[in-house]
């Protein structure tokens, strides 16, 4: 781990210790996923055992890359760790169902039920059945939801048919020994609905098998009931892995541990397991932290056996912010003590904390303080606002007013962006009238702009009761019963203006045409018709930029999810989509293999939840209410799996034993609060430098002096705790500061909010938000400064000669290390292996250039010399090209509303125009060249395809292709662009250009299933304006592609010692390769 990870004392006992099971305890910010690299690491290079002979598990697809790019990393050489099987839980489960399908019923292309189109199964099994006790009642979603929360406990506490059929039959006798009469009838009262529950259960499984589905339990549930059932299947991993790895392991449920348990066998494997019961955060999924605690699903002989490890130091935050997380998690009962430290002692960090009147005025607050940390410096990338419910409305709306980018991170982002929200408001006035929340958001969008005050006055019928003084009747406000029917009285209302009466009389008139034209259309089609006739087509269209693109990419989305409902469901209504896209947008249960975070720099917004692994600077924890952290119980009691085959927790077993129902109800309500603790401590955690907190005293506040207020979270005053660091003043005196900012907000909410703001300006001034140290385990090499003892080379060829001898010696050395490492990967690898490899086609050019280039560049890493400048203005001009294809694509090509040939040329002119004007030669002359080529004329293009990202499978090896520009043209032909941002090349660039674009001509038209006969390929050097135009028959396509296996048969044999190019006078390395 040559110059990156340093492991303390404690993190070698763990990277070099022999037990058969680990047990790794790691906090927050600890860097547990470096133990857990080094360790595989460790394992590698002590040539323990084979790379294929490892597994590791993780909980999110970001997670298991990360793991095996660290592995990439240490080792130097890429190809050991892509032979290591690291999973996700579920796609471990669901690689298993794979290999064995057919033992299952199912065939190979199987495929995987989302959440919601379990739900739609369910809805439609419902909808077609005669139930006696099951009844839907008014929310019909809320039901559907409950029966598959249900089905999953089944699967999730690995509880069979015949399990479910006995306990049926014996329930009485099972439940004749509970203490508490009131627990048994709770019980008894399940036996009716749980009778209907199975029956609706084996419907869904023989539906899904006809449908030839899985659903998101059946990963796990499906190879467990096979290793039940095949003892040599169940051995077959069990010889296939000597070593297993587990990361998050507080987070499994209970038939994710009871699968681990499986597949574990002491006398063949070893076992490293890591987490931190602090951060079990998934309950309502069924994880549960005993797993980690108590590890009872192995035997007990094992558990007394294995090793715990405790990892205290916290690398990530400073001293502040973990006292205070230190002190919350403290109050928590079931968990292993210890006491969490920060790297070094006075490591910065603050914690600031206001107070607000509402939600509004907290979201105003919370954008000036980013504009304050922009101001010093701060990317909008490094700062996140963490919620605890999906109540993102306030802050958005604010964000947009104020131009601050954003980006929501988890699986239902969709949903929340405000294109999305006006449709699916639409769509749910359309299916309810009486949706007020639907209606209001309408009237406030951008479209309407009616204003809080005219909402309130249509909201409240202002009435006058008795006479006061001097003859003045006494004003009161009378809420009115619906919305919609005080819209259509507007005009009698004379607290509302003419003008708000307009937007009002326009808003009721699209509305009518809806109700309409929703009984005539499809589903996609009223979305593709509102999308239009409402204005939000015409207003994208004007816009210009990255952020448009992604707006019509969610519509797109959008009306696919429609499209994909009306396929699935042949008798699919507009009342059932609506109650599906409900369904989809409020489901809780986050997904860790679709959370995605990107690089652009935006705010990120997202649930505490989806932040869970992630760290930022800065972190807000807005809305800190009791009430949004307050645990809620099943209220639907009969809908719960019988506590008799609950196996997820200790309560369900020791139930019987209660005295009373009272009791119980207490137990399950504190385990409930230490989890809502957890989330809270997970969500400060995040924070390395800045954890601002926030309290609206309201959610909206109407002025009135009844209106109750929301209660500050109660952990909130556990982190500010006086005893924060004994003996320290400074950290008291910032305790006590913080709480007498707890206190009551005066009258004046907008003195108190300058006060707030100053008081933040105040406490940011002095503090250093630079980057980081890099953290035990990942130290930055220090930066030897150059001794005065040495001469001053003024002599260029005698420096260059220096230079090229040490360059040659570090490929000489770095050169036989590689080999070696090479040698053993083939050494332990059968001639009948078949290896999945990935490659990009960048790496495949350059070796097809010249072998010794590829050598240099991929496997020994020397670095090139290259012109930053040149690098950044050729991806500017990518992107700026990108956005003008789109622009001229969108006005050339877009049905009815399209440009015509007089319209579109007078663009192009005001394109030329425009390019005129630029003041940078380099710049006017490419757009220039780009311009007069006609490869922005899209009038006889059908579909166009930006910077398209995809892999092209070659025999067993998948190249990444990355094409600049695909068209698909009216006669269904194919053309490919490439653009070169210098002019015409010399002879060698020539080469490696064909040979590019060749390729590019054989992957899109496979990728686009497009005859490769039909595809040209064009070349445009932008420097220069020339193009080079190329077509491939079918003969030259199959010895083109026949390259690539050729190619990387080469790189595995070593054969870098012969050169296909004559000058080398351009390449980089020519001074050391001589």
């Amino acid at each position: 781990m040559e110059n990156h990870f340093k492991p303390s004392p404690e993190q070698e006992q763990i990277i070099y210790g022999e037990e058969k099971i680990k047990k790794v305890i790691a906090c927050a910010g600890s860097g547990k996923t470096s133990i857990l690299t080094a360790s595989i690491v460790n394992i590698l290079k002590e040539e323990k055992c084979l790379p294929s002979e490892i597994l590791a598990l993780t909980f999110t697809k970001n997670a298991a890359l990360n793991m095996q790019t660290r592995i990439s990393k240490e080792l130097s050489f890429s190809t050991d760790s892509e032979v290591i099987d690291i999973f996700t839980f579920n796609s471990f489960g669901n690689q298993i169902i794979r290999e064995n399908s057919y033992k299952f019923g199912l065939s190979k292309n199987f495929s995987l039920l989302n959440e919601a189109k379990s739900w739609q199964i369910i809805f439609e099994i419902f909808r077609n059945s005669d139930f006696e006790y099951l009844k839907a009642g008014k929310n019909i979603a809320q039901f559907t939801k409950r029966i598959l929360e249900s089905i999953w406990n089944i699967k999730n506490n690995l509880v069979s048919f015949d399990n479910l059929k006995t306990y049926l039959i014996e329930y009485e006798s099972v439940l004749s020994g509970y203490k508490s009469k009131g627990l048994q009838k709770e019980e008894l009262n399940k036996i009716s609905y749980f009778n209907e529950i199975c029956r609706m259960y084996a419907e869904y499984e023989k539906l899904k098998l006809l449908k030839n589905c899985i659903d998101y339990a059946d990963q796990i549930f499906m190879p467990y009931r096979l290793f039940n059932e095949s003892v040599a299947v169940k051995e077959k991993y069990q010889q296939k892995y000597k070593f297993i790895f587990v990361d998050e392991f507080q987070d499994t449920n209970n038939s994710q541990a009871y699968l681990l348990a499986k597949i574990f066998d002491p006398k063949r494997n070893s076992i490293m397991i890591v987490g931190d019961d602090d951060q079990g955060i998934y309950g309502f999924r069924g994880a549960s932290v005993e797993n980690i605690m108590d590890m009872g699903y192995f035997e007990s002989e094992l558990v007394s056996d294995s090793k715990p490890y405790f990892l205290t130091i916290n690398f990530r935050s400073g001293e502040k912010i973990i006292n205070f997380a230190n002190n919350v998690i403290s109050n928590n009962k079931e968990r292993n003590i210890k006491i969490i430290k920060p790297e070094f002692s006075g490591k910065e960090s603050e914690i600031f904390f206001f107070k607000t009147i509402d939600m509004r005025e907290e979201a105003i607050i919370i954008c000036e303080m980013i504009k304050k940390l922009r101001e010093k410096g701060i990317m909008l990338k490094d700062i996140a606002i963490l919620c605890r419910k999906k109540k993102f409305g306030e802050i958005t709306r604010v964000l947009n007013k104020e131009n601050i980018r954003y980006e929501f991170i988890g699986n239902k982002n969709l949903f929340y962006e405000n294109e999305i929200l006006f449709l699916l408001s639409w769509l749910k006035l359309i299916n309810n009238i009486y949706d007020e929340e639907s209606l209001m958001y309408l009237l406030k969008s951008s479209k309407y702009k009616i204003s809080d005050r005219d909402i309130y006055f249509l909201k409240n019928r202002i009435e006058y009761g008795a006479e006061t003084g001097e003859n003045h009747k006494k004003e009161k406000s009378v809420p009115v019963r619906y919305l919609l029917g005080s819209l259509k009285k507007s005009d009698d209302n004379r607290f509302i203006t003419k003008d708000t009466n307009e937007k009002i009389k326009s808003f009721l008139s699209e509305f009518e045409y809806y109700i309409k034209k929703s009984e005539q259309y499809n589903l996609s089609g009223i979305i593709n018709l509102i999308f239009h006739h409402s204005g939000l087509y015409d207003e994208i269209k004007s816009g210009f930029g990255q952020n448009l693109k992604k707006k019509i990419k969610n519509i797109e989305s959008l009306i696919r999810i429609a499209s994909d409902f009306e396929q699935d469901n042949s008798n699919a209504d507009f009342e059932a989509f609506v109650i599906y896209l409900k369904e989809l947008a409020r489901t809780e249960v986050e997904d860790p293999d679709s959370i995605e975070i990107s690089g652009d720099n935006a705010v990120k917004i997202m649930s505490i939840h989806a932040a869970k692994g992630l760290e930022f600077k800065i972190v807000f924890l807005p809305m800190l209410r009791n009430k949004d952290y307050k645990p809620k119980l099943n209220s639907k009691a009969e809908f719960e799996l019988p506590a008799y085959l609950r196996t997820d927790s200790r309560v369900w077993s020791e139930k019987a034993s209660y005295s009373s129902q009272a009791k119980f109800r207490k137990k399950l309500k504190d385990k409930a609060r230490e989890e809502e603790r957890r989330i809270f401590y997970v969500a400060a955690s995040r924070a390395e430098k800045l954890l601002v907190m926030s309290h609206p005293l309201f959610e909206s506040y109407q002025g009135n002096p009844d209106q109750k207020s929301d209660e500050l979270l109660e952990f909130v005053r556990e982190g500010i705790n006086d005893v924060c660091v004994p003996g320290n003043a400074n950290h008291n005196t910032a305790a006590i500061k913080i709480k007498d900012d707890m206190e009551v907000l005066n009258n004046d909410s907008s003195k108190e909010s300058i006060n707030t703001l100053n008081k933040f300006s105040g406490l940011i001034a002095d503090m250093q938000f630079k980057e980081r140290q890099g953290r035990s385990g990942f130290q930055k090499p220090p930066v030897k400064k150059r001794s005065t003892a040495l001469p001053d080379f003024t002599d260029k060829e005698n420096a260059a000669r220096l230079e090229n001898k040490l360059l040659k010696d570090i490929f000489r050395l770095k050169g036989e290390g590689k080999k070696e490492v090479l040698k053993k990967d083939l050494s332990g690898q059968k001639e009948t292996d078949v290896k999945t490899r990935f490659f990009t086609l960048t790496e495949i050019l350059s070796y097809l250039t010249c072998p010794k280039l590829y050598e240099l560049r991929y496997l020994i890493n020397i670095p090139e010399n290259t012109s930053r400048e040149n690098t950044d203005f050729g991806t500017k001009i990518h992107k700026l090209i990108a956005d003008m294809s789109m622009q001229l694509f969108k006005a050339g090509n877009a049905g009815e509303k399209g440009f015509t040939n007089n319209e579109y040329e007078i663009l192009l002119k005001k394109y030329d125009q425009e390019i005129l004007s630029i003041k940078n030669e380099k710049l006017r002359k490419t757009l220039s060249n780009l311009t007069e080529s006609n490869v922005l004329d899209f009038r006889e293009v059908s579909q166009i395809f930006l910077e398209e990202l995809f892999y092209w499978k070659v025999g067993n090896v998948y190249i990444r292709c990355q094409i600049d520009r695909a068209d698909i043209m009216n006669d269904g032909s194919l053309r490919i662009y490439d653009y070169k941002s210098g002019s015409q090349k010399s002879s060698s660039g020539d080469f490696y250009y064909k040979n590019q674009i060749k390729f590019y001509l054989i992957a899109a038209s496979e990728y686009f299933k497009i005859p490769v006969e039909k595809a040209e390929g064009l070349i445009l050097y932008l420097g220069s304006g020339d193009i080079d135009k190329s077509r491939l028959d079918l003969p030259a396509a199959h010895a083109q592609k026949a390259k690539i296996p050729r190619t990387v048969s080469d790189i595995i044999l070593q054969n870098f010692d012969k050169k296909l190019v004559k000058d080398c006078t351009r390449c980089s390395y020519s001074s050391i390769c001589k």
